[in-house]
């Protein structure tokens, strides 16, 4: 009988693991089409305060992920991805939410998994060049 809650905990455990662990998911909305695929690597970020250059809009993208499974830098290059695959060789990053230590705390306790939600909206653009 121990054995068998034993590993229903553990399937328990590898569920919650791997719904957290989808790492990023990015919506969108798009506001341009048919623009031609910009690399990542060549999708710029800027923050509200920057400095920004003329530019279109293109989306309007919202990233979403677990902090203990996401970092910061894998949130942002997914946002650069999708934003680039959309046409915007830039994004602006319009609000960045960390999730409180009371709400990884309470994750930990109901999943086993500490962490919480982190996201990060940004609009993605294309400024010419």
């Amino acid at each position: 009988m121990q054995n068998r809650s034993i590993l229903l905990h553990s399937m328990f455990a590898a569920v919650v693991f791997l719904m957290a662990s989808s790492c990023v998911q990015v919506s969108e909305s798009v506001l341009v089409y048919d623009l031609p695929p910009v690399p990542m690597e060549n999708v710029m970020v800027y923050f509200d305060n920057d400095e920004i250059p003329e530019h279109t809009r293109v989306a309007i993208l919202s990233g979403k992920g677990n902090s203990s499974m996401t970092s910061r830098g894998r949130m942002l290059d997914e946002l650069r991805e999708r934003a680039g695959a959309l046409g915007a060789n830039a994004i602006i990053i319009s609000q960045v939410e960390e999730p409180s230590g009371t709400e990884v705390l309470a994750n930990a306790l109901a999943t086993g998994i500490a962490g919480g939600a982190r996201r990060h909206d940004a609009i993605a653009i294309f400024v010419e060049e």
